[in-house]
């Protein structure tokens, strides 16, 4: 088994763990490939390092992320989502089909 089995066999592990427990799968992601890449890439001989696994994180897809999370949370807190899915379901009137169509 090289490395490239074990990086899957941990992606395997990753969805095994977000369908059985309510661990965010992105952080078992991010610590098993520390793991592997402090850990099973020496017995490997792979030359890679902690900053090559830190690079492959998409930083900027985090920072975006984290703010629309935290903005819809904020809207969800003072009743904004509440008040705004309330006004859209007046304008639709009952059809449910034109509901993803004013949502967008």
């Amino acid at each position: 088994m090289d490395l490239a089995w074990l990086t899957l066999l941990a992606l395997l592990v990753v969805i095994v763990i977000s369908c059985t427990s309510r661990l965010n799968p992105g952080v078992a992601a991010v610590a098993l490939a520390w793991f592997i890449a402090r850990w099973a890439a020496p017995w490997f001989e792979s030359p890679l390092t902690e900053k090559a696994v830190w690079a492959g994180f998409p930083a900027e897809l985090f920072l975006t992320l984290l703010g629309v999370s935290l903005l819809f949370a904020q809207a969800e807190a003072n009743g904004t989502l509440r008040q705004v899915a309330t006004a859209i379901e007046r304008v639709c009137q009952g059809r449910r089909g034109l509901l993803p169509v004013c949502f967008s």
